[in-house]
């Protein structure tokens, strides 16, 4: 069976119509378009949901307000396309009573047999940079300035190196893990040295799974940037997409400014 390919204009112009169905609460026609996985994220806490029920639950209040919107300035663009996948973005100008809002977005697209269904929605206010030292603030997220308390009482654990050392660590002399297959290098304090085991034994508080290669120990974590992490040290890690809203999410919980 031949599959329909989408050209460029096609994606953007069903992004378009995504946009306008959703600003002018056009929820059926809107709910046609989505994807049985779809996940949405804002820039507000409860404007994280999986799945189209949640989603449904957290328009339908919304969905009763029959004010007139308008959409002015309109930006679209495609971002990506791998195989049945393509990434489109852009941003626009929503105006109610008077009232507007810039909207920046990233759509995930998936197409399924024929149909061009939407996976994934990132939508965010744009809102004006702060006006000291803004520079730096662009990809700012919550750091911790001390490491989190951990109730429990720390005990040493045993490593086994490949050359036959046993190494005896704190928690907190452990920085960070790589792994290889079955064999872990464990980066310390003062050095490194490799063992035989997976990073699936090795992941238990205070250990965070960041990467399908690496975990890092919370109490040496610093920041996180996009999709890299960085340690107290100006160590610096990669952060992989599936574990990177959970990190997020327990730094926000976990750290002080």
């Amino acid at each position: 069976m031949k599959y329909h390919r989408y050209t460029e204009q096609e994606v953007i112009d069903r992004t378009k119509e995504a946009i306008h169905y959703f600003i002018s609460k056009q929820i059926n026609p809107f709910l046609e378009m989505l994807d049985g996985d779809f996940v949405w994220v804002g820039d507000y806490e409860p404007l994280y949901m999986k799945g189209i029920t949640a989603f449904l639950e957290s328009v339908k209040e919304e969905i009763q307000e029959q004010l007139p919107i308008s959409i002015t300035e309109e930006e679209y663009a495609l971002l990506s396309h791998e195989r049945r996948l393509w990434i489109t973005y852009g941003r626009f100008t929503a105006t109610i009573n008077r009232q507007v809002s810039r909207i920046h977005f990233t759509l995930v697209w998936r197409q399924k047999n024929d149909r061009l269904l939407l996976l994934h929605a990132n939508a965010n206010h744009a809102k004006p940079m702060p006006q000291s030292d803004a520079q730096s603030r662009i990809f700012e997220l919550p750091s911790c300035s001390r490491p989190p308390i951990h109730t429990t009482e720390a005990k040493k654990q045993a490593f086994r190196s490949l050359t036959g050392s046993i190494h005896y660590l704190l928690p907190e002399e452990i920085r960070y893990i790589k792994a290889d297959n079955n064999v872990c290098q464990i980066f310390t304090t003062s050095g490194f040295f490799s063992c035989r085991s997976t990073l699936k034994k090795l992941t238990a508080p205070p250990f965070l799974r960041i990467h399908k290669s690496y975990l890092v120990n919370s109490s040496h974590l610093r920041e996180i940037c996009r999709y890299q992490a960085t340690l107290l040290d100006g160590t610096k890690l990669p952060i992989g997409k599936e574990w990177y809203m959970d990190l997020k999410q327990w730094m926000m919980k976990n750290c002080n400014d």
